[in-house]
């Protein structure tokens, strides 16, 4: 308490003034009383934000990441996208994995499609024809040096 009885507005280890936001002193690192354990450092300045922070109360930088996943917004301090639920640790690797899983899958489907076209072609008589012409140019612009 403050001596005119009202509640104390520095900090305990310091006299800093409080910041809003953050459950910590930024200058000695002191916990601010009743602040939660735990935190969120600010990635710019390392400052210690209260978990359902939505930006520094020390420097303003958002405390929010992009999931590589869905493309929303989710806090930094959620293992995991609060829309999606993919957990953020090794999601870069996993969504390249899956992207490339995903292309493989499409080549196979353009693959077996142009080979079912192909086949039924090469079942009639004049499909056989402009196979043969097609091979045949092949054929000779490959010899031809």
């Amino acid at each position: 308490m403050s001596a005119d009885g009202g509640a104390k507005v520095e900090c305990e280890g310091c006299g800093a003034p409080p910041i809003g936001g953050l459950v910590a002193c930024p200058y000695c690192e002191a916990p601010y009383p009743g602040a939660p354990a735990q935190h969120v450092d600010c990635p710019s300045c390392g400052a210690d934000n209260h978990p359902t922070a939505l930006r520094c109360g020390a420097c303003a930088t958002s405390l929010l990441h992009s999931c590589v996943f869905c493309g929303r917004p989710s806090a930094l301090a959620l293992p995991a996208c609060g829309h999606c639920g993919e957990a953020f640790e090794g999601a870069t690797a996993r969504k390249a994995q899956r992207d490339e899983q995903q292309r493989r899958q499409q080549m196979m489907s353009v693959a077996a499609t142009g080979l079912s076209a192909l086949g039924a072609v090469a079942t009639s008589s004049a499909g056989q024809s402009i196979l043969g012409q097609l091979f045949d140019s092949v054929k000779d612009e490959l010899l031809k040096d």
